[in-house]
């Protein structure tokens, strides 16, 4: 799969918050991470990431921060690795 953008949609954000995505071409291969740091004024963040598997993991950049999650976007289409 190709994720070419997200959008970020949190309901309440204090500071930055870091979201992860970690890819494999192959179940036993060696995963691959992608971080981007967000703030409450980001829209979009474009991704470019290519994969045939990816999980996402969203965390807080420092202590005394927080985030409540609304409806996240991702602009996912067929990848066409062979």
């Amino acid at each position: 799969m190709r994720i070419s953008r997200f959008i970020p949609d949190f309901i309440t954000q204090t500071g930055d918050t870091k979201v992860s995505f970690t890819t494999r071409a192959y179940p036993n291969s060696t995963p691959a991470v992608k971080e981007f740091t967000i703030n409450s004024s980001k829209t979009f963040q474009s991704t470019r990431i290519r994969a045939r598997s990816i999980a996402l993991k969203i965390s807080n950049t420092a202590t005394n921060q927080d985030w409540k999650l609304g409806t996240f976007r991702l602009d996912i289409a067929p990848g066409g690795m062979r």
